[in-house]
């Protein structure tokens, strides 16, 4: 089955130039027992594509992922849709990501 993965809030922090921007879908659909998410990129005019920071920063659920370099979002451990393991119990896991720059032009 499939369940609901993390409702992703996109945090950008600012420099002395405008923060990046987080692309792309931030409500995600993960298959259950898989601990991928999926692979989040950021845009900004004065920072090259692979040039962010990437954390996990906020939301109910942050204890249960890790993102890399790269901005890739897992689960530490993939979620059950039988046994949910989400504050509020009802499959839908909320996380907020940030990702930086070094806020320079």
């Amino acid at each position: 089955p499939v369940g609901d993965d993390p409702i992703v809030r996109e945090s950008t922090r600012a420099g002395p130039t405008p923060p990046p921007e987080i692309d792309g879908d931030k409500n995600r659909s993960v298959v259950e027992n898989t601990r991928v998410v999926g692979t989040f990129t950021a845009t900004d005019d004065s920072t090259s594509a692979g040039d962010f920071a990437w954390r996990v920063s906020g939301g109910d659920d942050e204890a249960r992922f890790d993102i890399s370099a790269g901005g890739v979002l897992t689960f530490f451990v993939a979620p059950d849709f039988e046994n949910p393991g989400d504050v509020g119990g009802n499959r839908v896991y909320e996380v907020e990501i940030t990702a930086t720059d070094d806020g320079t032009p």
